[in-house]
């Protein structure tokens, strides 16, 4: 089945594709594709508790302290001396507010396909939440640009690169990679990266944290 067909069947929300014998991995990003909201930023926000609100102040801290220092997302905690309770906290305030993306998320697991995520958003996030919605010992691996000290994020070349080889694929046609952004689109293909600009007809809420 050619790449074209498979992204009409994807943005129909059909759950069951045949993925091309020679792609070995698939390539999935976080925010907007995997992970989805029927509601905006702005109205997850404004729905939240007073303290859903502190916890997503302290988010935005160690985000902060993330990009600023280059370090990862514990290492930006650590500085603030948080407990790991209040990190639990700020991991299910961030699964309850993003929903899985389930016709994606089967078409992929049904490829019977290697299944990593290639985000920009943070790795403890992510991993939490996949562990909250019992789909994490399907994701091999979890690459964010927080994971390398910041050196690169999508869509520079960089960040491909060290997918590819983070997976031992020396051959980038044999990844397939799913994400909703032109431009993160663009940079896969320059590497020769088979790709699907996948956008979910429902979700809101664009890229990033809620």
């Amino acid at each position: 089945m050619s790449i074209p067909t498979i992204r009409k069947y994807l943005q129909e929300s059909i759950s069951t594709i045949s993925i091309p014998i020679d792609i070995t991995w698939i390539a999935i990003d976080f925010d907007g594709v995997l992970a989805i909201s029927a509601k905006t930023k702005s109205e997850i926000q404004t729905s939240m508790t007073d303290r859903e609100k502190n916890l997503f102040k302290v988010h935005s801290q160690i985000v902060g302290i993330s990009f600023k220092r280059k370090k990862t997302y514990m290492e930006a905690a650590s500085i603030l001396k948080l407990s790991n309770d209040v990190i639990e906290e700020i991991l299910d305030l961030y699964s309850s507010k993003l929903e899985l993306n389930h016709n994606l998320f089967n078409a992929c697991i049904k490829s019977r396909k290697k299944l990593l995520v290639l985000s920009n958003n943070f790795g403890v996030p992510i991993s939490g939440w996949l562990k909250r919605k019992s789909i994490d010992k399907y994701i091999h691996h979890v690459i964010t640009p927080d994971s390398v000290r910041h050196s690169f994020r999508k869509p520079f070349p960089e960040m491909y690169k060290h997918a590819l080889k983070i997976i031992g694929e020396p051959y980038p046609e044999r990844l397939l990679f799913i994400d909703d952004r032109h431009d993160y689109i663009e940079g896969a293909k320059a590497l020769n990266i088979q790709t699907i600009h996948y956008t979910h007809p429902t979700n809101k809420t664009g890229s990033g944290m809620i």
